[in-house]
């Protein structure tokens, strides 16, 4: 059942109660008000037949005031009791002398109070008839008896009218109420069903560049969704053009791992088939063959370990490492003490005040210590990379607040802004000069997840031209 049918048929039985409702009331308040006044008429009637004449005369007399009503005076003689009064009336009703009177009505007229009460008269062949008693009290006694009765069929006749009427015009009127409901949900959910065809035509074409534009003529809450469905479009969008980049990105560096793979194996396989055919040549040369052949096998295992260390990194979100207290200057100190050995000429330095801290004094950061190394190896093993042999790389360390940060500095070609929001992104490798060496777009990655699962953060400030610095913040110990 759709929503706009619900809606008509729900605003319509709720008007249908009230309008139930409603005429329930207005019958009970016609109805009871027409008793009113009916009641008030037969009392000034009675009256004005008891002050008629002579009640001596108007004994057992029965005289017609009209087709609707009738009128009747019965006395009794002055020494009669009560009770002879009560039972001579009831012997009298039996055989229609007078009209009907119930026993609640005959104790009420004992004590010289009218009655009023509704009966079918045989004479009127069992019409329903209001019957007005009153008392006819001489000399304090109670000496007889006037009764007007009307009929009620004027009354019923018109509380079937008013209720046909009621039942009539509650009808159209819920009947117009449902066309007036259809006609206006449809109109105010109109908008709903262009944004529904809108997101439906975009998922089979595939075309997440459009918008459903919120209108100032549409309904607020309206409005509110359309926003909020752009923004998330937007979101979509957004993230299906950073997923296809991401994508284009992973199939060349595939594509460049499988050729850096395939070069040193090739290398290998051509140096050990020269030792395997046992072709004449110096001990220097076969240790040159040796050489070659190891550092192209360190080379495949460092670029398998990149790609295990970012599987293992992708492939648990968010990473946990074990942490611990961890004097963090040592370690920094070691670790450019290792990067120095390989720096291929490059200029490693230690701030001064790391190269005259003492161990004992050492900032204690919360983290593991196998995951810092790998980040110092990343972040130094960058800077030798894209710094040139002229160019020096300095390694710092402050605590500032509740963190201690590390700070890897280098005078290379530097990165362009457009490359610095995206540097951390896997596959991602930013142009850093011509003569600079090529990679995998792996090794930040690598690095920004390892800090982040020790509760840190990393950041780059870099100037094209003039260097780049890497600073990791770690959260000191408790």
């Amino acid at each position: 059942m759709s929503l706009r049918l619900r809606l008509a048929l729900f605003l319509t039985a709720a008007l249908s109660v009230a309008l139930f409702a409603f005429g329930a009331g207005v019958q009970f308040a016609v109805d009871h008000f027409a008793r009113q006044a009916m009641t008030r008429d037969l009392a000034e009637e009675a009256q004005r037949l008891i002050a008629s004449g002579d009640l001596r005369e108007l004994d057992r007399q029965d005289p017609e005031l009209g087709a609707a009503q009738l009128a009747r005076v019965e006395l009794f003689h002055p020494g009669c009791s009560l009770t002879r009064i009560a039972n001579r009336l009831r012997r009298l009703a039996n055989i229609g002398e007078v009209l009907p009177v119930s026993e609640a009505g005959l104790h009420a007229l004992q004590h010289g109070q009218p009655w009023i009460e509704v009966a079918a008269l045989s004479e009127f062949e069992g019409d329903l008839h209001m019957i007005y008693s009153q008392p006819i009290i001489e000399n304090r006694r109670w000496v007889g008896i006037a009764q007007i009765a009307r009929s009620m069929s004027e009354h019923h006749s018109l509380l079937r009218a008013l209720r046909d009427f009621l039942f009539l015009g509650g009808g159209l009127t819920a009947l117009g109420a449902f066309g007036l409901t259809w006609g206006l949900a449809g109109r105010a959910l109109h908008p709903l069903s262009r944004m529904a065809r809108t997101i439906q035509t975009m998922g089979m074409q595939r075309d997440f560049g459009r918008r459903l534009y919120a209108e100032a003529r549409m309904p607020e809450e309206i409005r509110r969704l359309a926003s909020a469905l752009d923004a998330a479009l937007a979101e979509l969008q957004s993230a299906r053009r950073r997923a296809e980049r991401a994508l284009v990105a992973q199939r060349e560096a595939l594509a460049d791992v499988s050729h850096e793979l395939r070069t040193p194996l090739t290398t290998v396989r051509g140096n050990l088939g020269l030792l395997q055919r046992g072709v004449p040549m110096s001990d220097a040369e076969r240790h040159a063959i040796l050489r070659d052949a190891i550092d192209e096998v360190e080379r495949m295992s460092r670029l398998v370990n990149d790609l295990l260390a970012f599987a293992g990194a992708e492939g648990n979100a968010p990473r946990t490492l074990p942490l611990s207290a961890i004097p963090i200057a040592p370690l920094v100190i070691e670790m450019t003490r290792r990067a120095t050995a390989v720096a291929r000429g490059r200029a490693i330095f230690l701030d001064g005040s790391l190269r005259s801290a003492d161990p004992a004094d050492s900032p204690i950061v919360t983290g593991n210590a196998d995951a810092i190394r790998q980040v110092l190896t990343i972040l130094l093993d960058n800077a030798i990379k894209f710094t040139p042999e002229e160019g020096h790389i300095v390694v710092a360390l402050n605590v500032d607040g509740d963190r201690a940060h590390i700070h890897v500095r280098d005078t290379g070609a530097g990165i362009s802004l457009e490359d610095q929001p995206h540097i951390f992104e896997r596959f991602y490798r930013a142009a850093r000069g011509e003569h600079a060496p090529s990679g995998y777009g792996l090794g930040l990655a690598i690095a920004k997840s390892l800090v982040e699962a020790q509760g840190g953060m990393i950041r780059v400030a870099s100037e094209p031209g003039r260097g780049s610095t890497f600073t990791v913040s770690l959260p000191l110990a408790r």
